[in-house]
């Protein structure tokens, strides 16, 4: 009878433990939706804007196995344009602010950037509006 117990013990234990907690499922339902712009706080689209122009920026430049395809890099200019506009950025300002540190970035260490931004490209594409 006792074996049954800590038999019985130690299944309800693993199935506590395999099963995902409320706030880890939330988080990765928040990380699987699409990106929506007009919801987007300043900072959120500040993390985005800078994280949209290092993906396009892999896509364009690194040796991918799978480069980001023609529609799915016009959804993403169309979504850097969308944050530009929420930012209330100019051109200049984008360019100095963003551009400039993502290159700088690339030019710094070439295989980490590829490495790091290259394979964030097809769960990045999937999020785009």
């Amino acid at each position: 009878m006792q074996f049954k117990a800590l038999t019985v013990l130690a299944a309800l234990c693993l199935a506590f433990a395999a099963a995902p907690a409320p706030a880890q499922e939330k988080a990765k339902d928040k990380e699987t939706r699409p990106f929506n712009v007009t919801k987007m706080g300043a900072s959120e689209a500040q993390k985005r804007l800078e994280a949209a122009i290092r993906v396009s920026q892999a896509g364009r430049n690194c040796k991918l196995d799978a480069p980001i395809a023609d529609k799915d890099d016009e959804r993403l200019t169309g979504f850097i344009n969308a944050l530009q506009k929420k930012l209330r950025l100019d051109p200049n300002r984008l360019e100095r602010s963003y551009y400039v540190k993502s290159f700088d970035e690339y030019e710094k260490d070439e295989a980490k950037f590829c490495e790091t931004w290259g394979k964030q490209i097809p769960d990045f594409v999937k999020r785009l509006p």
